[in-house]
């Protein structure tokens, strides 16, 4: 498992308070919220956050967080990092 960051962002406002993370092996990333001691939607979020344009996140090495609070996904292999961002479905 990659450890991630709890989004604290403002451009996915919907997001606000979900940790991401992922697993390294299996090339998949997901999310939860932890609400009253117990975890809630937890949410394979791949597909949703595929980077699409022919580029793809393949062995998830670290996450990022800049000042903001937006979060960032560091693919080892690739060499890319990727921005979280709102999907064009739920602008």
């Amino acid at each position: 498992m990659t450890g991630g960051y709890v989004y604290r962002g403002t451009a996915v406002p919907q997001q606000q308070g979900t940790y991401f993370f992922a697993d390294f092996c299996d090339n998949q990333i997901w999310s939860f919220k932890y609400v009253g001691g117990s975890v809630t939607q937890l949410t394979n979020r791949t597909a949703e956050l595929a980077p699409g344009g022919g580029l793809s996140i393949g062995s998830i090495s670290s996450f990022g967080e800049n000042a903001a609070g937006e979060i960032y996904i560091c693919d080892l292999y690739g060499g890319g990092v990727f921005k979280i961002v709102a999907s064009v479905e739920s602008t």
